[in-house]
């Protein structure tokens, strides 16, 4: 019974087990999902910024619009009072009651009379009539029938201006469309050729530093620890040996001058753009962000470590007391025979005939217990090589 309970308890924390894995599965889901999220707001958020600067382009365009037509209907209102008043009535003759007086009576009208010729013949008379040529200026009324003409004309230029202020405004929008389309196509050209220099750039840098990795060997001048990244765990970094070193001090100036006075310029090796102590500076970085890196790794391998002693002492503690509880049924000879007892434990590994007794009884659990310790101690062994070759492959 006792060990159908540990049975139980051991499915009950294999249960727990499998639902702890289905946790944090599932916090591993919702962690994708929520950077998924930030990444589309992100983008939401781009989106949202070429449309304002779009509608800040359009409202400035609506602005310019408003101004132009604020202008034409300016000019329409001069261009109308211009009519207004440059306006002349038709060339008909002006009654004598509508006008009395027209050689200076009415309001803004000039006139210039020719005297009338009235000539007879011989035999009879004729009247020749004079006609008067007068120039009024008058104003148009507001029912008058070129005040309506004009009123009409207006509102037709009014309407074509407006047709014309939508067609520049459609106009607008699609070359702002135009354009758009122009610079996203420019920036994603621009990047692409960015990130193909800047895959350039690395390729470049890691040619460079190919001729400072040698193998590793008795042969090697020197080595760091503090290799380029790139560089395997085999190879140190050496001095090239085309590379010469010359003394910087006061003493070695003169011969140092005289031996590159005697070199060409187009002899001289370039400079190299990124000099090893600028490297040397970066790669320490590098490496205090993945110790810092690795650090939390092998917590998080103590913390799993420690948990699997844990259950491995919890076994060894199960199995001792199973080993314990082992020797209960030897009581049995009490109440059955000697003959009877070696029929019914035959077979079992602790009992070696019929004849043991308790003392050997002892001493074979005692030996099984050594055995299974050596097991443990064999299985403790194979986890800890397994987390090393662990710790040396995140390495």
């Amino acid at each position: 019974d006792k060990l159908k309970d540990k049975e139980k308890e051991v499915e009950g924390l294999a249960r727990r087990i499998e639902d702890t894995e289905e946790a944090s599965r599932q916090s591993m889901e919702l962690r994708n999902q929520l950077r998924d999220f930030a990444e589309q707001a992100a983008s939401r958020d781009q989106v949202l910024g070429e449309m304002r600067s779009m509608l800040e382009q359009q409202a400035s365009d609506d602005t310019l619009l408003r101004e132009r037509l604020g202008v034409a209907s300016e000019d329409a209102l001069a261009a109308r009072q211009r009519f207004l008043l440059t306006a002349r009535p038709s060339g008909r003759r002006p009654r004598p009651e509508e006008s009395p007086g027209c050689s200076g009576r009415s309001r803004g009208s000039s006139a210039s009379a020719a005297p009338a010729a009235v000539g007879s013949k011989e035999g009879g008379s004729s009247v020749t009539r004079a006609f008067v040529a007068a120039e009024v200026q008058v104003e148009l009324l507001g029912d008058s029938l070129a005040a309506v003409q004009e009123r009409q004309r207006l509102l037709l230029s009014i309407e074509d201006l407006r047709i014309e202020k939508a067609l520049l405004v459609k106009r607008a929008a699609r070359d702002l469309q135009e354009l758009l389309s122009i610079v996203r196509s420019q920036e994603q050209e621009v990047k692409r050729e960015s990130e193909e220099k800047e895959q350039q750039r690395k390729k470049e840098k890691e040619e460079r530093m190919a001729a400072y990795r040698t193998p590793r060997g008795p042969q090697a001048h020197w080595s760091s620890s503090l290799s380029p990244s790139g560089a395997d765990d085999d190879d140190v970094l050496v001095v090239p040996p085309e590379v010469e070193h010359h003394d910087i001090s006061s003493d070695g100036e003169e011969a140092n001058g005289r031996h590159w006075a005697d070199v060409d310029e187009e002899d001289l090796p370039l400079a190299e753009p990124y000099p090893a102590g600028l490297l040397y500076v970066q790669r320490v970085s590098e490496l205090e962000a993945q110790s810092d890196l690795l650090k939390q790794r092998l917590e998080s391998l103590h913390a799993a470590e420690d948990f699997l002693q844990r259950e491995n002492k919890e076994k060894n503690d199960l199995i001792a007391v199973l080993m314990r509880k082992a020797n209960l049924p030897m009581d049995a000879p009490q109440k059955m025979d000697r003959t009877a007892q070696k029929k019914e434990v035959t077979g079992h590994w602790w009992v070696q005939g019929g004849q043991t007794d308790l003392a050997e009884d002892a001493r074979e659990l005692e030996h099984v217990i050594e055995e299974t310790t050596e097991d443990n101690i064999r299985l403790r062994n194979d986890i800890k090589i397994m987390a090393d070759e662990l710790r040396k492959i995140i390495a």
